[in-house]
């Protein structure tokens, strides 16, 4: 990611945060919109999907904040990875999967992602648990 990028993320972010400014989420969408697509800026793809789930610039909007999250994730940033697994646990804009949520909570986990390991441990205990059961 280049230093335009994340010069312009973290505008969005002081946008965002009302550091050194007035807050203004439209001045923060641009500014991430313009990172996320011009420069492929990681971070901003997961800001603007943060928005979407806050309902924030736009409507809430699941099958775009899934689809931000994942392009984000792809590019390699962790959190995204984590909130992908997330999204696709709970069927959130995207069809439930339990396998695929745990690909996303391992690749996130072995990149020291403290959330996603713990959660990736609770759904292995589980499925142990359910086996057990039936057995």
């Amino acid at each position: 990611e280049s230093v335009v990028a994340n010069a312009v993320a973290l505008k969005g972010y002081c946008f965002r945060k009302g550091y050194g400014t007035d807050p203004s989420k439209d001045d923060a969408l641009r500014c991430f919109s313009l990172a996320a697509n011009q420069y492929k800026h990681s971070w901003s793809m997961a800001m603007l999907a943060l928005y979407r789930a806050e309902g924030c610039g736009a409507e809430n909007d699941n099958i775009r904040k899934f689809t931000l999250y994942k392009q984000s994730a792809d590019i390699g940033y962790v959190k995204a990875m984590y909130n992908v697994a997330e999204l696709y646990a709970n069927g959130v804009g995207v069809k439930r999967n339990n396998d695929e949520a745990m690909v996303w909570y391992c690749r996130a986990a072995d990149k020291g992602y403290k959330r996603a390991l713990q959660k990736a441990q609770q759904r292995v205990a589980t499925e142990v648990e359910n086996i057990e059961e039936v057995h």
